[in-house]
C-alpha cells in the first residue's frame, strides 16, 4: 500500500458508510493520524459523536465553522480516493505500527538526545517517566477494543452460577461504597471500571464532595475515634485510595482531609486556634490515621500533567498496596497524553482526557471519582431554575460519553448561605436517576446524609 496515502485512505474509509466509521470511532486514535490530517478526523469524528450518521460537506462545514476554509481542500482530495472497506484492518495495522514507530523514536530523541550527557543522564527521573509513558501509551495502542465476547445461551449457565454466588455472599457484588446513603442503595457501591463526574458551577463544594466520598471509601464501617488512647486493636473492612491533586497543594488538601476525619474547625487547624476537645479529637484522629492498615496516599501533581502519567504512577503504586479507588482532582486541569495536545480545541483536549481515563478504568478495574466545571446557566430564568442535567457538563458531551454516573451539585440563589447540598444523579448506566440531599458542614470540611455515621457533636449550635 502506499504509505504516502495511508492518512487519507483513514479518512476515506470513515466516508464509505456508518459501520465503517463507527468501527473507526472505537479502533482509531487521533494521534495516529499525521499532524496535517488530524483536525480533519477530530472533525469527522465530532460530527459523528453528535449526529450518528456519517457527515455530509454540509454539516461538516456547518460544525467546522471558519476552521472549514482550512478543512475544505484536504476533505475534496480525502473525497476523491476510492477505496475498499476489505482492507481497512489492514490499512489500520499499518498506521498504528506508523504511531509505534513514531513514539519510540520520540522516547529514544527525549531520553538520549535531550538527556545523555555523554557519561550519564542529566536527570535520571525525567527519563524513567518517559520510557514509562511510552511503554503505557504502546500497550493502549494494542490493547483489544473487546472486553468480552460471547451469546447469552453460551453464558446463560455461567450467569446463574454467579447468581447463587452472590445469593450466598452478598459482599461479591459490593463495590466501593461512598458513605452516602441514598448512592450506595442505587449504585451498591462503585463499579471496578466506573467513572463518577461530580459536576458543578464555581463555588458549589464538588471538590468538597469528592473528598468525603474518597475518605468515607478509605474509612469503610470504621470510624475516627475522638479520643487518641480509644484507637481499636482491630478495624473493620476500608479502602485503599490514591488522591491526585492538581488544583489544591498537598498541604493544603492534608488539612482539609484531617479537618474531615477528626470533625474539627478547618480555620482552627490551620491557625492553632483549636481548643483543648478539638485538639484531643485531632491527636485521636492522626493516631488511628497512623495504625490503619489501608492507605490514603496524596499525590500533588502539576497542571499539564495527563492520565498517561497518573496510569503509570497507579501501575507503580498497584505493585505494593492494593488500590481501590482513583481521585483525580480534577480532570478538567489535565493535558491530553499527545505532545501536540494544547494545540488542540478545549472542548476536544477535555473530550480526549475522558476518554483516556474511562480507558484507564477498564483496563485497571479500579473505579475514578473527579470533579468537573459545569456550564453557567443562561440568563433566562425559566433556564435557571432547569434541573441539572448531561448537557451542562463542561464543554464537551465526550466527558458524558465517557461517564458512567454523573451527580450535577444544583446551584440556588445565595448557595453560600445554604445547609444543605442538592446532588441531582443526572446519568446512572445501572441505576436509577435520582436527588441526594447532603448536609452541608463546610467548616468541618464534611457532607453527611442521614442518617450517618459523622458525629458533629456540639458543633450543630454554631
Amino acid at each position: 500500500m502506499n504509505i504516502q496515502n495511508l492518512d487519507q485512505r483513514m479518512l476515506a474509509y470513515a466516508f464509505k458508510d456508518k459501520k465503517t466509521l463507527m468501527s473507526m470511532t472505537s479502533l482509531v486514535n487521533g494521534e495516529y493520524f499525521r499532524p496535517e490530517f488530524r483536525a480533519l478526523w477530530e472533525l469527522i469524528f465530532r460530527c459523528f459523536s453528535k449526529y450518528k450518521e456519517v457527515p455530509t460537506i454540509n454539516i461538516l462545514s456547518h460544525v467546522a465553522g471558519a476552521a472549514w476554509d482550512q478543512l475544505e481542500n484536504a476533505y475534496k482530495e480525502v473525497n476523491e480516493i476510492q477505496v475498499d472497506v476489505r482492507e481497512y484492518l489492514a490499512d489500520l495495522e499499518e498506521m498504528k505500527f506508523r504511531y509505534n514507530d513514531q513514539l519510540l523514536r520520540k522516547a529514544g530523541q527525549s531520553v538520549f538526545q535531550k538527556n545523555w550527557n555523554g557519561s550519564g543522564f542529566a536527570d535520571l527521573g525525567e527519563a524513567n517517566k518517559v520510557l514509562r509513558d511510552t511503554v503505557s501509551r504502546i500497550d493502549r495502542l494494542y490493547h483489544t477494543t473487546i472486553h468480552k465476547e460471547g451469546t447469552l445461551s453460551e453464558t446463560s449457565q455461567d450467569a446463574w452460577l454467579r447468581y447463587k454466588q452472590v445469593k450466598e455472599n452478598p459482599e461479591l457484588a459490593a463495590g466501593v461504597h461512598v458513605g452516602l446513603a441514598e448512592f450506595d442503595r442505587i449504585t451498591n457501591g462503585l463499579g471496578d471500571s466506573d467513572l463518577l463526574l461530580i459536576g458543578g458551577e464555581s463555588g458549589t463544594g464538588k471538590s468538597a464532595l469528592a473528598m468525603n466520598m474518597a475518605v468515607n471509601a478509605w474509612l469503610g464501617k470504621n470510624k475516627a475515634p475522638v479520643d487518641p488512647d480509644s484507637i481499636p486493636e482491630e478495624f473493620l473492612k476500608g479502602r485503599s485510595v490514591v488522591y491526585f491533586t492538581v488544583e489544591m497543594p498537598y498541604s493544603q488538601l492534608e488539612r482539609r482531609l484531617h479537618a474531615c476525619i477528626a470533625g474539627i474547625p478547618l480555620y482552627g487547624l490551620r491557625d492553632g486556634t483549636l481548643d483543648e476537645n478539638e485538639e484531643k479529637r485531632y491527636r485521636a484522629a492522626l493516631r488511628f490515621t497512623q495504625r490503619f492498615p489501608h492507605e490514603f496516599r496524596i499525590i500533588d501533581i502539576p497542571r499539564g500533567a495527563t492520565i498517561g502519567y497518573i496510569e503509570n504512577k497507579f501501575a507503580e503504586l498497584k505493585q505494593d498496596v492494593n488500590l481501590e479507588l482513583i481521585v483525580v482532582d480534577y480532570l478538567n486541569l489535565l493535558a491530553v497524553n499527545d505532545g501536540d495536545g494544547e494545540a488542540q480545541q478545549d472542548w476536544l483536549k477535555i473530550g480526549n482526557i475522558a476518554e483516556q481515563a474511562h480507558e484507564l478504568i477498564r483496563v485497571h478495574h479500579v473505579p475514578l471519582i473527579s470533579p468537573a466545571q459545569l456550564n453557567r446557566t443562561p440568563k433566562e430564568e425559566a433556564a435557571r431554575m432547569a434541573r441539572p442535567d448531561q448537557d451542562r457538563l463542561a464543554r464537551s458531551l465526550m466527558l458524558a460519553q465517557n461517564a458512567s454516573i454523573i451527580m450535577n451539585i444544583e446551584k440556588r440563589k445565595d448557595e453560600h448561605l445554604m445547609k444543605d447540598m442538592k446532588a441531582h444523579i443526572v446519568k446512572m448506566r445501572d441505576g436509577e436517576q435520582s436527588v441526594i440531599v447532603l448536609q452541608k458542614r463546610l467548616d468541618l470540611m464534611r457532607l453527611y446524609d442521614c442518617p450517618t455515621d459523622w458525629d458533629v457533636e456540639s458543633y450543630e449550635e454554631r
